[in-house]
């Protein structure tokens, strides 16, 4: 397969999520990528461009955030970078709360915790005032 490159660049609004599954699926398709990878990287890219959405911009001013999505050697590379306030993603959460009921558990990080349990991996680093989040997913993970 060759190696392959596509970049999408949107405002941070949650009303721009449907062109980052535009170019997503659009990179999918072009590849022939299998259907639990393509699945595992829309809930990926959802669940950090949502979290940087809602949680990044406290003074809720405006800006560009940019995936670069590629291809090579069996790995697909998803490549976040925005300007919303400094956060690890990196850091690997803990996992859900087995001992207690469901309606008992606590609200958020399960959404990080599944995306570090999807990729490979996930690598965070601030660059100036830049956030560059990068998740590596193998193109042929299965769910086993």
């Amino acid at each position: 397969m060759a190696t392959a490159f596509t970049q999408v660049i949107v405002g941070n609004t949650l009303e721009e999520l449907p062109q980052i599954y535009q170019a997503l699926e659009g990179f999918c398709s072009s590849f022939a990528v299998p259907d639990y990878t393509r699945r595992s990287i829309l809930l990926i890219s959802e669940e950090l461009f949502s979290n940087t959405v809602m949680y990044g911009y406290p003074d809720e001013g405006s800006d560009e955030i940019a995936l670069d999505i590629s291809l090579a050697e069996g790995e697909i590379s998803l490549v976040f970078r925005n300007h919303a306030v400094e956060f690890d993603s990196a850091a690997s959460p803990d996992g859900p709360d087995q001992e207690n009921a469901i309606a008992d558990h606590r609200i958020g990080g399960l959404g990080l915790f599944l995306v570090h349990q999807l990729a490979k991996k996930v690598e965070n680093r601030r660059q100036g005032l830049a956030n560059i989040t990068t998740v590596t997913v193998d193109l042929n993970a299965t769910d086993e």
